[in-house]
């Protein structure tokens, strides 16, 4: 097995795993769940299965901690690459997220690391967005790469996701076959 080297440290190279001849497309559903509005930004993955079903693309989870009740859904889906091993810091998730074509995730700090890198990044925002995200945006003036979908009311992700879908089968990363079925 070959190895990649970040910040010279070694760790097995992955990416060769990792789904090929699709966009590969990140996700992250849940953040810590010691964060003070923990339960309003985290969801559970059975809301993304819109856009799991899509087989243009495949997924790639990038959750640091993947809770015990969002295994089976994950090990039953096949269109949801997961990493084998746990990534030691964010120096991993960084390389994961380099290999990727864009990420989905609500608010966390892949999210942040994702629009800091300039990955297209599909954010997922609660109704009461933290203050940094404004209101009335889909844009931010702090990652060019990121676009904001946002409940238009509490607990409703079903909306925001469904427009993401849309979106996201429309990116520039995906055949234009892709795009005029979408």
């Amino acid at each position: 097995m070959r190895t990649l080297q970040i910040g010279g440290t070694s760790w097995p190279n992955w990416q060769k795993d990792l789904p090929q001849r699709r966009p590969r497309i990140g996700l992250v559903w849940a953040g810590g769940r010691v964060h003070d509005n923990d339960h309003n930004r985290s969801m559970r993955p059975e809301r993304l299965l819109p856009l799991l079903d899509r087989t243009e693309a495949a997924f790639v989870s990038l959750q640091h901690d993947v809770r015990d009740e969002d295994a089976p859904l994950l090990n039953a889906h096949r269109n949801v690459f997961q990493f084998k091993q746990k990534f030691r810091d964010f120096a991993d998730t960084a390389a994961a997220v380099a290999s990727l074509d864009a990420v989905v995730a609500v608010d966390t700090a892949v999210a942040h690391l994702a629009g800091a890198m300039g990955k297209p990044l599909f954010l997922l925002l609660p109704f009461a967005a933290d203050f940094r995200w404004m209101r009335e945006r889909q844009d931010s003036p702090w990652y060019p790469t990121a676009r904001l979908y946002r409940q238009p009311s509490f607990g409703d992700w079903d909306s925001a996701i469904e427009t993401l879908r849309s979106d996201l089968m429309r990116a520039e990363f995906f055949p234009r076959a892709c795009k005029l079925s979408a």
